[in-house]
């Protein structure tokens, strides 16, 4: 644009000193310029209806630190190289009302598709969105250029680092045996609300398991083996309601902005973290929260590494579809849910980073505490 006002500015200032001296060849050259400008800027709005813009990302998960990649996307329809195109997107974490802006200068030659890679280092964990909401194309040598709006996302899941807890797992969560909704079909147990199989009797059987019109029916003893619950010790309860915008504005409100940000970053870490260290602890865990989306409440059952990352993408899947947050009780909404379900420990964790151990809040430092579940 800053060439384009000099071009003008420049053949305004030619015309005038052609006309005071009386030179046609000054003339001719003002009016070339004029020319020039209005052929760049014809280009530019031709090429704005013959270019198609998208951003993407190659890779959809990144580590907390380390370099992820936004990829521009240009494909050309028109038989004229599209020379100078620039992307501008905006992205931030889902989490935080803050959003950043870059931008990424790209082209593409007749008829081609070009595919431009911006390397990018997300410095805390979360579910980022980078929208591309509009692109300026310019005309030749970079002379003006128009603007178009543009709808374009993608999204990029970068994984929190994991920091080591204190965590101690007591006797009676190691040998749990509360009831549940869920049971298990390859092995029994001693649920008597639900059969997990029928099978012939064998020593050790109790009487009052075996089932007497089966028996008769096929002349030998069958038995009636019971269900095994998989029920978990511990509840993990993320907590996703956010303070009025105003009540965080305020100069004597609960959190400035920077230890805002930090807060909210903190989340994933703690979520992340307590997790793995139950799995290390083999304590068997759910991680529940109300999903927008949804509307209803979402958990994740909690046996092996492989479902601590499911629990972490669902959730950053939900979050996206927060908006401005949610005033449902995480607590009240789970017990109403899973009303025949007993469990040992409950752990709160809200959005803020804040941590309630069986509605006591934990004060100090959570690396330096020890948690007993």
């Amino acid at each position: 644009m800053i060439r384009a006002v000099l071009l003008i500015i420049g053949a305004a200032a030619l015309v005038y000193t052609g006309v005071i001296y009386n030179s046609e060849a000054i003339i001719i050259l003002a009016f070339c310029a004029g020319v020039l400008a209005l052929f760049s800027y014809l280009y530019a709005a031709y090429m704005m209806f013959q270019v198609k813009c998208q951003v993407q990302i190659p890779i959809s998960m990144a580590e907390q630190g380390e370099p992820a990649w936004v990829e521009a996307v240009t494909r050309n329809n028109s038989r004229l190289p599209a020379a100078r195109i620039q992307y501008i997107i905006r992205y931030g974490n889902v989490l935080s009302d803050r959003r950043r802006k870059m931008k990424v200068l790209t082209g593409a030659g007749a008829k081609e598709t070009s595919r431009l890679s911006t390397e990018l280092t997300c410095q805390q964990g979360g579910c980022y969105v980078f929208q591309l909401k509009r692109i300026r194309i310019y005309g030749w040598f970079g002379i003006g250029y128009v603007s178009r709006r543009v709808r374009s996302e993608a999204v990029l899941h970068v994984m929190p680092e994991i920091v080591p807890f204190n965590l101690v797992v007591g006797e009676a969560s190691r040998h749990f045996m509360g009831e549940a909704d869920i049971h298990d079909d390859k092995i029994g147990g001693d649920d008597a609300t639900e059969i997990f199989q029928v099978r012939p009797f064998r020593d050790g059987d109790k009487l009052c398991s075996i089932h007497w019109k089966l028996s008769a029916k096929e002349e030998e003893l069958m038995v009636r083996e019971n269900s095994l619950p998989l029920g978990g010790p511990v509840i993990l309860l993320l907590d996703m309601r956010k303070e009025p915008r105003k009540s965080i504005q305020k100069g004597a409100g609960r959190f400035s902005r920077q230890s805002l940000e930090y807060r909210m970053a903190q989340f994933y870490v703690i979520v992340l973290s307590l997790s793995f260290a139950l799995m290390e602890q083999r304590c068997i865990h759910y991680i529940a929260w109300y999903s927008q989306r949804e509307q209803d409440v979402v958990r994740v059952r909690v046996d092996r590494e492989e479902k601590v990352y499911l629990a972490l993408l669902l959730l950053y899947g939900s979050l996206r579809d927060t908006g401005n947050g949610q005033e449902q009780d995480i607590r009240q909404l789970y017990q109403d849910k899973y009303k025949g379900e007993t469990w040992i420990t409950e752990i709160l964790v809200s959005i803020y980073a804040t941590v309630q151990l069986n509605g006591e809040t934990v004060e100090e430092e959570l690396s330096k505490t020890e948690l007993r579940v």
